[in-house]
């Protein structure tokens, strides 16, 4: 018998309670979450079973089952948990929906003659109750066929053999049905797969534009191979007031600050340095930069056009002299970031051109050092490192 992580019976209720005298008897016990504990190791005499019911199966055993459990019983889905001792039997009824324990009962069967198989009824959809031979004496034989129908499923029954069978999972991948027009859930105390109807919305299943639309400002919405998606506008973009995109979602501007990062300075033409960085979500781009050590960062470059992946070209860079700058970016609404901190950026153009002769080598000039690097080209033959 597999290990069951889910419910069990506390032992006082298989033993320290006298049984009631007549022959078959059933007795309702008070049983709640907090009494149940888990039963993790086999057991010699103890078989445990869990069979779903749906509403329909409620509903056509309804009136045997409020007679069982002596009270009103609400038409909705339930697990039917049964624990077979030798002692005696349990029956729980535990709710789908609200995971609570809605009727327990605790059966058995002390009598071998009898005289209809109403004498022999042990209150379990797990055995198969007769009353036969000469002398007439129970029977309680254990289905272990698997059939859908009988509100049963055995131990060695799945649920693509027997339609009364549940399927157990540790997480939502183990209950594809490979149904797109279903949710599929491992859900419960009991672990089972559940698997929600969606329509056609819900599922992301479209024939037209119109089907996909989300009534969200920052996504773009389309319908591709009869599947929607919903891909997210760059962060940043207006969407209302006072509010932007950001991973999706409209937002207050002040919910997400402007960050700067992967500031980088490289050589772009004889007397060219080109200046990049990346910001969180788009802003416009602004470069101010000088002749170390005096200075005064009087130059200027800006770009105003709200992007994410920044460039700005500096021209007319001097050779071998070192240039500091700072680099900002401010979204629509001025919110600014700029200089990671505070840190400024240098860059060298180197004095002469970078050529050692050699031809298995790539040469450049290296700015934030202001020196000349050689790196080998493998790539030619008869060239390694």
């Amino acid at each position: 018998m597999k290990k069951f992580y889910f419910l069990v019976l506390l032992v006082f209720l298989f033993n320290g309670c006298s049984q009631p005298s007549d022959s078959a008897y059933s007795e309702n016990v008070e049983l709640s979450l907090d009494q149940i504990k888990e039963l993790t190791e086999e057991s010699p005499d103890t078989n445990v079973s869990v069979t779903f019911f749906g509403e329909n199966s409620i509903q056509r055993n309804i009136e045997k089952i409020k007679t069982s459990c002596k009270k009103d019983f609400p038409i909705q889905p339930y697990y039917l948990i049964e624990i077979q001792k030798t002692a005696g039997n349990i029956v729980l009824w535990l709710s789908v929906d609200s995971q609570q324990v809605v009727c327990s009962v605790r059966k058995g069967i002390k009598v071998d003659s009898c005289f209809s198989e109403l004498d022999c009824d042990d209150g379990l959809v797990s055995t198969i109750d007769k009353c036969e031979g000469t002398p007439r004496t129970c029977s309680h034989g254990r289905i272990t066929e698997c059939r859908g129908g009988d509100n049963f499923c055995p131990s060695n029954c799945t649920a693509d053999l027997d339609g009364d069978c549940v399927r157990q999972c540790t997480s939502n991948d183990d209950c594809s049905d490979e149904n797109i027009l279903t949710e599929d859930i491992c859900y419960g105390l009991i672990k089972v797969c559940t698997f929600k109807p969606l329509d056609k919305k819900e599922a992301g299943i479209c024939e037209e534009l119109a089907d996909c639309e989300d009534d969200n400002p920052c996504t773009i919405d389309s319908c591709t191979d009869s599947k929607c998606s919903h891909d997210p506008l760059i962060n940043g973009t207006f969407c209302d007031d006072r509010k932007e995109c950001f991973d999706g979602a409209c937002v207050s501007v002040t919910e997400n600050e402007m960050v700067v990062k992967n500031i980088e300075a490289e050589q772009s033409g004889e007397r060219e340095v080109k200046i990049t960085w990346t910001t969180n979500k788009q802003g416009d781009s602004t470069v101010k930069y000088g002749v170390w050590p005096n200075a005064s960062y009087d130059n200027i470059e800006e770009i105003k056009e709200y992007v994410v992946d920044h460039e700005v070209l500096l021209q007319n860079i001097s050779v071998g002299k070192k240039y500091v700058f700072k680099v900002r970016s401010a979204d629509r609404f001025g919110q600014t970031a700029s200089e990671v901190g505070g840190d400024r950026e240098t860059f060298t153009l180197c004095l002469e051109e970078c050529d050692d002769g050699n031809s298995c080598t790539i040469d450049s000039c290296n700015i934030s050092l202001g020196a000349c690097e050689s790196k080998t080209d493998t790539s030619i033959e008869g060239c390694t490192q």
